[in-house]
């Protein structure tokens, strides 16, 4: 290969490569628009559920949760851990992209910012507690605690047990 030969080949790779970073940062500064999406989104938070008495952990505790504009503002995905409730909320997921870069993702509650959650077991009271969606969204490796007061408290529950197993040994 002549050397004039070896220099228009570097000057046309250059060339290429130049327009091609000239290209993509062009797109990176929206030369060639911005597009802005929106679509609705589930967002999981944990709700740790532990008995107020002894700090032990509750099982099958389900939820209703209320909003101003809805009696039934999330939903209930089965839960991977004993004594942790997950719960989904829809939100809005609002996207700025370019062709190449993806420039802003955004989260807004649907209705209102305020979530009302009632936690519900056959055999504790049924607590009420407020989250607001905006730090829930922000948030989402964080694990919430609620405290479950037994209906019966675990001394009187301690006393039926005795009172059942003395009941069972007289009956045999």
């Amino acid at each position: 290969m002549s050397p004039e030969r070896k220099k228009r080949f570097i000057v046309a790779a250059a060339a290429v490569i130049a327009l091609s970073a000239g290209l993509v940062v062009a797109d990176y500064f929206g030369a060639f628009g911005i597009s802005k999406d929106s679509n609705t989104e589930f967002v999981e938070f944990n709700v740790r559920t532990v008995d107020a008495e002894t700090g032990r952990k509750i099982g099958n505790v389900k939820v209703r949760c209320f909003q101003y504009t809805s009696n039934n503002a999330c939903g209930q995905p089965p839960g991977r851990e004993h004594g942790v409730v997950r719960i989904s909320l829809l939100v809005e997921k609002h996207v700025k992209e370019s062709l190449l870069f993806r420039k802003e993702v955004r989260y807004t509650p649907v209705n209102e910012n305020e979530l009302r959650v009632m936690f519900i077991h056959t055999e504790y009271q049924k607590p009420v507690r407020r989250y607001n969606i905006p730090e829930l969204i922000e948030h989402p490796d964080q694990v919430f605690t609620v405290e479950m007061a037994p209906l019966v408290p675990a001394a009187e529950r301690a006393r039926q047990r005795e009172a059942d197993a003395a009941d069972r040994e007289d009956g045999t």
